[in-house]
């Protein structure tokens, strides 16, 4: 197939656009992440603050606490690799952003396609006319824009809740954050409170 220098620049914003997916995708789960473990903390320094549970408790709060990052890791991984979009699907997003490109995004990418497997079907000056319009219709538009930023948006603003609150618990009452911090960081340490005892003095 002919090469199309237009194609290829529609492509490489695309990639661009995909590249600046993913990094939304990372920082959402990471602003997710530290949601989740400032709210865990905030919680277990409360509990510490009544009587610092016994090893067992505080493994099993410890472990569900580093699975469930775990989990948020591997589905960002997941949405960054498996789920990542294609090409067609990210040009549907800029199509659904900007209606003004009357379909002639999309249409690009799929002719371009059907061109390249079955060329004695298709007209390349048809082909590349549409590349065209597409290209032009679209140079004053940055693809990025029409990424969908809520999610991210959500996540900074629980991550920044969570994080307030733990460095305001921690500058308010610096004893109890230390003291949960010691208690969960070190889960096999023991911290039972020790047996009373009493002297007694005989004549």
């Amino acid at each position: 197939m002919t090469p199309m220098p237009n194609l290829e620049q529609l492509l490489t914003r695309l990639r661009t656009m995909r590249t600046r997916a993913i990094a939304f995708e990372w920082l959402t789960h990471m602003g997710w992440m530290v949601a989740l473990a400032s709210a865990a903390f905030v919680l277990l320094a409360f509990v510490a603050a009544i009587a610092i549970p016994a090893s067992t408790i505080r493994i099993i709060a410890v472990g569900a606490i580093l699975t469930a990052l775990v989990g948020i890791v591997v589905m960002a991984i997941a949405r960054s690799t498996i789920w990542s979009p294609g090409p067609e699907r990210l040009a549907l997003t800029v199509e659904a952003k900007y209606p003004e490109l009357k379909n002639r995004l999309i249409a690009s990418l799929q002719l371009a396609d059907k061109a390249r497997t079955n060329p004695e079907h298709y007209s390349l000056v048809l082909v590349d006319l549409t590349i065209r319009q597409a290209t032009e219709m679209s140079d004053a538009i940055d693809f990025a824009h029409a990424l969908d930023r809520s999610r991210l948006r959500r996540s900074a603003r629980w991550a920044g809740v969570g994080f307030g609150a733990v460095l305001l618990m921690t500058l308010l009452s610096p004893g109890l954050a230390r003291k949960s911090w010691d208690a969960y960081s070190r889960p096999l340490a023991d911290y039972s409170t020790p047996v009373p005892y009493s002297l007694t003095v005989l004549p």
